[in-house]
C-alpha cells in the first residue's frame, strides 16, 4: 500500500515499511486487520491518503455512499462519474463485486475516490478544519474492509454492509406511522396532534404493532416561524403540556413520538461554548464539550420523561457541519469554525455526541435522524 500524507496543507508521499510509516513526529501504522493507528508527540497529520490496486475497469458500474442521507443520489454510476465515496463503495463488473469500505463506529471521516490505476481511501483525521492535538496517544483511526463478492450488486452490497457493521443496532418492533410535519409545517397544536394521532391508529387497524404518531416542529417554548430551536423542557401556548399530549396520542391508540434540534437553543449559559457559521441568530452548542453534552443529555431525559417513546433529531448534519451533506464535499466544514476541543477528531466528537443521545434517551426510547 503507498500512503500520502497531508500536513500543515503539504502532501508528501511514502511506502510503509512493515506496516509503519514514521513521519516527522507521527507513526502511522496499517495493521493486518485493516486497522489504521496514528500516534504522535504533539499534532498528527491531517489526512492519511492510502492508494490501492484498482481491479476493475472504466466498465464496471460503480455504487457509493453519501456523508450523510440519500439525496436521490444513491445510484449505480460509470467510474467517470464518481467524485468521492464517503465510507465504501462497490465496482461491479462481469458478475463480480470488488467492495472497499471502513467499518462503522471509527474514528475519522473517510472517502473513496477511484484514480486510473488504483482506488484510494482518504482518512480524514482533523479537529474541524486543523490538525488534532494527541498528545502522545495513538489514535484508532478506521479499519478498512476489502472483499470480492460473486453474484449481483444487491446481494453484495448486503453481504459487505454486513462485514462493515458487524452489531448493527436494530429494532425490535416494525416502525411506522405518521409525523404531523407532512400536513402541519410546524402549525400544529395539541388539538390536531390528537386528530392525527386518531387517523394514524384508525388506518393501522387492529395490528397489535401500533403505529407511532410524531409530532414535528411546532411544539417548543421559544418556536416561531423563523426559529425552530430549544429550549426543549417546556412547550407553548399551543399544547397543553407534553405529558398530556403524549398521554393523548397513547390514548387514540398510537406510540407518541416527538422532534427536536439538540444543537440549536434560544437559551445561552456561560459554561456552554457556541459556534457560529456566520448568522448571529443561528448560533449552535459545541459538542465537544462536557457541558454542552451533560445539557442536551438533560433536554433529552425531559423530552423522554414527558412519555415519548421516539425521538426525532434533526439538524445534527447542518448545526456541526455548517451546511448539509449535499452541499458537503471531501472539505466537510463550509467554514472553519473549530471545535472547543482540540484533542478529539470530527469523528470522535460526532460519536460521543451520538452516544449521549443513545443513553440520555434510555434503552426503551427510539432515536430517529432526519439530517
Amino acid at each position: 500500500v503507498e500512503i500520502e500524507v497531508i500536513s500543515k496543507g503539504t502532501k508528501r508521499s511514502s511506502k510503509a515499511c512493515n506496516g509503519i510509516l514514521l513521519f516527522d513526529e507521527a507513526e502511522i501504522c496499517i495493521n493486518k486487520d485493516g486497522t489504521l493507528n496514528v500516534a504522535a508527540e504533539k499534532f498528527a497529520p491531517e489526512k492519511i491518503i492510502l492508494k490501492f490496486d484498482r481491479l476493475f475497469s472504466d466498465k464496471a458500474i460503480i455504487y457509493g455512499d453519501t456523508w450523510e442521507r440519500g439525496y436521490g443520489d444513491l445510484l449505480w454510476k460509470k467510474p467517470c462519474e464518481c467524485t468521492f465515496m464517503p465510507w465504501y463503495f462497490i465496482a461491479s463488473e462481469n458478475d463480480k463485486n470488488y467492495c472497499f469500505g471502513v467499518k462503522t463506529g471509527g474514528n475519522s471521516m473517510c472517502y473513496w475516490t477511484i484514480e486510473e490505476k488504483c482506488v484510494c481511501l482518504t482518512v480524514d483525521i482533523r479537529s474541524g478544519n486543523d490538525a488534532v492535538l494527541l498528545n502522545g496517544n495513538t489514535l484508532d483511526a478506521t479499519q478498512i474492509v476489502t472483499s470480492i463478492f460473486e453474484g449481483s450488486g444487491f446481494d453484495a452490497s448486503v453481504s459487505f454492509c454486513k462485514m462493515m457493521c458487524e452489531n448493527p443496532r436494530v429494532p425490535n418492533i416494525p416502525i411506522y406511522g405518521g409525523n404531523d410535519w407532512y400536513c402541519n409545517y410546524g402549525n400544529n397544536s395539541h388539538e390536531n396532534i390528537v386528530r392525527n394521532a386518531s387517523f394514524i391508529s384508525k388506518c393501522a387497524g387492529s395490528s397489535q404493532h401500533r403505529p407511532f404518531m410524531v409530532i414535528d416542529d411546532g411544539w417548543q417554548v421559544s418556536w416561531n416561524p423563523k426559529f425552530n430551536g430549544g429550549p426543549w423542557r417546556s412547550c407553548n401556548e399551543k399544547f397543553h403540556g407534553m405529558e398530556n399530549t403524549a398521554s393523548s396520542i397513547t390514548q387514540e391508540g398510537a406510540i407518541p413520538g416527538i422532534w427536536m434540534r439538540p444543537l440549536l437553543s434560544s437559551e445561552r449559559l456561560p459554561e456552554i461554548p457556541y459556534r457560529s457559521f456566520g448568522d448571529d441568530s443561528m448560533t449552535f452548542i459545541d459538542p465537544s464539550h462536557p457541558a454542552s453534552i451533560e445539557y442536551i443529555k438533560n433536554e433529552i431525559r425531559a423530552v423522554r420523561n414527558f412519555g415519548f417513546k421516539m425521538i426525532k433529531c434533526d439538524f445534527l448534519c447542518h448545526d456541526i457541519f455548517g451546511h448539509y451533506g449535499f452541499d458537503m464535499s471531501t472539505e466537510l466544514f463550509e467554514k472553519n469554525i473549530p471545535f472547543h476541543n482540540k484533542e478529539k477528531t470530527t469523528a470522535q466528537i460526532i460519536k460521543e455526541f451520538y452516544f449521549a443521545l443513545r443513553e440520555a434517551a434510555g434503552e426503551d426510547c427510539i432515536i430517529i435522524g432526519c439530517n
